[in-house]
């Protein structure tokens, strides 16, 4: 950064300052008395540049402002590179407000940035320095010129580490949060493992309880059936009952007739037969002697009719064979009813559809996992409703169900009553409401089934709902606890490769450090002979920044204390100058200006005067030098590009 022109109102001494056309190489000499205003021209620089001052605080910019003045403005152009030209301007009142605006040159309609801040941000990314920087290197204010502290950030800026310290601290921090991570999520995921121990979840078992609830449906839906069909065939059978007394009458009826039919046909037949085949026979004789002594009018007429009376009888028997043989068909058809009947009666009763063991009444803590998951076979079906639930709130009024009916001793028929019944019925030999006695037995009893088997189904959704929430549950924790540890890897992976990059930046550090160093001594060993007329050549700088110089006349390195007051100044300005260059060829590119306030306070004339000869030829990049001083030795004033001289008087330049 070159410095081309300086114009201020109203800025601590001066109600007007403007230096235009500044030389943009060689020493531009400022001289004056005490009091004259000549640090001011640094101090408004540095107010230019950073919107304060290094003689006044942040909370005393106020003071920045003219003591008879409302407020203040300074606008500065400057050079960065070849050729891109800038102007920064800033205002300032007494009440505190502050403005900004940074432009290129000839574009200050189309500014950069505005605002303090704002300003800030982009000079920052323009000159690649800060405040802080500055008044360690270019800005040499009226002071003592000291060694730089080693950990100061312009130390660590001018050696190029500020950056790796930054992202040094910025992975130390991130390891921490990672390990905070790391902490939290094992942390998280041993309340995961507690809560999944308390779950208890076992597999198998939600496939179990819908095993044992299919069931339980399949057994309701048989049982219902079971009723149904019994209703149907007993009300057959008692519809179809009086039929078939019906037909049994009708075929005892008929078969009398047709015996009757068949003996009259016999005997008109023979006596037909005897009387014209063989009259002559003795038989023959004896029965149309006995035909005539009870029928005194027989003759041939009644002889034919005896004939007709065969047919006809015959006729008949055959008539009422037809009819028997039509009414054991019926009466087969409706015994087939019976039959059926007799078969459901017997069936339904064989059907003894009640479950086993329900796994709701087992012991889930001594269960066997393998039983859980192998479910309930057909088979191991037993005794189980009585063991059921009845305590549980929802199923308090279907527990009262099954007690009220205990409480009507409901019984089943015996094997043998329904044996009994079954082959009565069969043979259609016992009467309806006999039949209902027992059926209506076997259906109240297979109704109470039912009612019990609907309160396991009610017990059974509940219990699958409950499962099928902890899996679900489960799922979600073990969902949680698998995050968590991709989370745990995730986070030692970072922390492994931030611990890496530290160790990495470390090493870097170190290696700038020494380096720095290295280019500080070298730099200082140009200039160093320069001020010092060639009595001392070489430094040595330590990681504290101690120094010691080398002495050719006592060939020793000396500590700073064993030369004169005036050598340690000497010593000091090159260094000063030496840590300007480092941090020219680190951050700023192109060439740069320094300002140097009485940097000649306690040297002698001799040392001055061979100080400001050699200034301008200290570096190819620091070519705009500003020199502040009460008065020059009248042999350097010809080695000045500009001289501009201060008046305590006088309040514009």
């Amino acid at each position: 950064m070159i410095i081309t022109s300086i114009k201020a109102e109203n800025v601590l001494k001066y109600e007007a300052l403007n230096l235009p056309d500044l030389p943009e190489k060689g020493v531009i000499a400022i001289s004056g008395k005490n009091e004259s205003g000549k640090s001011t021209i640094g101090e408004t620089v540095c107010f230019a540049l950073f919107g304060r001052t290094f003689s006044l605080s942040e909370n005393e910019l106020d003071k920045v402002v003219h003591w008879d003045s409302g407020g203040c403005s300074v606008s500065m152009t400057f050079r960065v590179g070849s050729s891109d030209h800038y102007r920064i301007e800033r205002f300032l009142d007494k009440e505190g407000t502050h403005s900004a605006k940074f432009s290129r040159l000839g574009e200050e309609d189309l500014p950069i940035a505005r605002g303090v801040e704002g300003v800030s941000d982009a000079l920052f990314m323009v000159l690649g320095y800060d405040y802080d920087e500055f008044v360690d290197s270019f800005y040499l204010a009226q002071r003592e010129i000291k060694a730089p502290q080693p950990n100061s950030h312009t130390v660590k800026a001018m050696a190029g580490i500020a950056a790796l310290e930054f992202v040094n601290e910025q992975f130390d921090e991130e390891i921490a949060e990672q390990e905070d991570v790391v902490t939290m999520s094992r942390f998280r995921s041993d309340e995961i493992d507690a809560e999944l121990d308390q779950l208890a979840i076992k597999d198998g078992h939600l496939k179990a309880l819908e095993d044992e609830l299919g069931l339980v449906r399949s057994a309701e839906a048989e049982n219902n059936d079971k009723i149904e069909q019994l209703k149907v065939d007993v009300a057959a059978y008692r519809d179809t009952l009086p039929d078939i007394q019906a037909a049994r009458n009708s075929i005892g009826r008929n078969k009398l007739a047709r015996f009757f039919f068949l003996l009259l046909a016999i005997i008109a037949g023979g006596i037909w037969g005897a009387l014209t085949q063989q009259p002559d026979h003795q038989l023959s004789q004896q029965l149309l002697e006995q035909i005539t002594t009870h029928l005194p009018n027989w003759n041939e007429q009644h002889l034919q009719g005896t004939l007709y009376l065969a047919v006809a009888m015959g006729v008949l028997f055959l008539f009422v064979q037809l009819r028997l043989w039509s009414l054991k068909s019926r009466l087969k058809d409706l015994m087939q009813v019976a039959e059926r009947t007799a078969e459901t009666i017997k069936a339904s009763h064989q059907r003894n559809v009640v479950l086993g063991d329900s796994l709701l009444d087992r012991n889930e803590d001594e269960a066997d996992p393998e039983e859980i998951e192998s479910g309930l076979e057909p088979n191991e079906f037993s005794e189980m409703l009585d063991q059921v639930d009845a305590e549980s709130p929802e199923n308090e009024q279907q527990t009262d169900t099954v007690e009220n009916t205990d409480e009507n001793n409901v019984t089943r028929p015996s094997d043998q009553e329904i044996s009994r019944i079954s082959s009565r019925v069969a043979n259609a030999s016992i009467n309806g409401s006999n039949v209902d006695e027992v059926t209506d037995q076997e259906i109240n009893w297979t109704r109470n089934e039912v009612s019990r088997l609907q309160i396991l189904a009610t017990n059974l959704d509940r219990a699958i709902y409950d499962e099928e929430q902890r899996l679900k549950h489960a799922g979600r924790l073990n969902d949680e606890k698998q995050s968590l540890a991709e989370k745990i890897l995730h986070s030692e992976a970072r922390i492994s490769t931030r611990k890496l990059a530290n160790e990495l930046l470390t090493g870097a550090n170190k290696h700038m450090s020494a380096q720095f160093n290295n280019d500080v001594r070298d730099l200082v060993s140009r200039t160093l002979p320069l001020f010092t007329e060639g009595r001392y050549e070489h430094l040595q700088i330590d990681e504290n920044m101690e120094v010691s110089v080398f002495s050719g006349e006592k060939r020793d390195f000396l500590a700073l204390e064993e030369v004169s007051s005036g050598t340690q100044r000497q010593i000091m300005l090159a260094l000063r100058l030496a840590l300007s260059q480092e941090l020219v060829n680190r951050s700023v590119e192109g060439e740069q200006f320094v300002f140097l306030d009485e940097p000649f306070a306690f040297f002698d004339e001799a040392r001055t005067i061979n100080s400001l000869k050699v200034l301008p030829d200290l570096s190819d990049e620091i070519n705009q030098i500003f020199v502040v001083a009460q008065e020059f030795p009248a042999d350097n004033m010809t080695d000045f590009e500009q001289h501009i001289e201060c008046f305590r008087e006088v309040e514009t330049i």
